[in-house]
């Protein structure tokens, strides 16, 4: 299967990091600390981390 990575858009990156804060929470705390950053337990602070890490999608040619 081959897919392409596609940056999403600010509000599109903005939605997917929170549903990913809320379904995993643990999971995106560590993310954070790999990244090197703090993140508090707020969805601000989980919004801004689209300015750190770019979010893409992946999709299937």
């Amino acid at each position: 299967m081959r897919a392409t990575a596609v940056r999403l858009s600010k509000p599109e990156a903005e939605r997917e990091i929170l549903d990913y804060y809320h379904r995993y929470p643990k999971l995106l705390q560590t993310l954070v600390r790999i990244v090197g950053t703090k993140l508090e337990n707020s969805e601000k602070d989980t919004r801004a981390l689209t300015n750190l890490i770019p979010i893409v999608a992946l999709k299937v040619k």
